[in-house]
């Protein structure tokens, strides 16, 4: 019988990934099946566009376990970034003027709607074909699938 300890490194992975996804859920007003819908639709999106017709490669790079795993690592980066950026903004900053007065600046407040336009873009193909670093990530895990056949 398999134990998984709750203090073990995959334990640990897990539980960061749901508090990430129920972070987002919750700064995006989104369900669970909005969350999977809108990245599956990108996933296949992607794909579509890098390999029109080319439909059997396509199924089966989708199909990969390595790039299904590279895809949701790099999905979870892009949301805790997104996230780590709404917390530094919704903080309040401080500075001292020069003759002395302490001056607080509220922390910017953005609803929902303005997120949502911020996260799909970032998430959405255009958004990953603009990202340098994502693609040179891609075309890694790309070569290396290619070796490993």
């Amino acid at each position: 019988m398999k134990t998984l300890v709750k203090n073990s490194l995959v334990g640990r992975a897990r539980a960061e990934k749901r508090g990430i996804v129920a972070e987002v859920l919750d700064l995006l007003d989104w369900t669970v099946e909005m969350y999977c819908d809108y990245h599956w639709s990108v996933y296949e999106e992607f794909f579509g566009q890098r390999f029109e017709g080319y439909p059997v490669v396509m199924a089966e790079l989708m199909a990969n376990p390595v790039m299904q795993g590279w895809w949701r690592m790099e999905e979870l980066k892009r949301s805790k970034e997104l996230l780590d950026f709404v917390k530094k903004q919704a903080q309040s900053e401080a500075y001292v003027t020069e003759g002395g007065e302490l001056v607080m600046l509220e922390g910017a407040e953005y609803d929902s709607t303005y997120w949502n336009e911020e996260y799909v873009y970032v998430n959405s193909v255009d958004g990953l074909l603009n990202n340098a670093i994502f693609l040179e990530g891609y075309d890694q895990v790309l070569n290396l699938i290619i070796e490993q056949k």
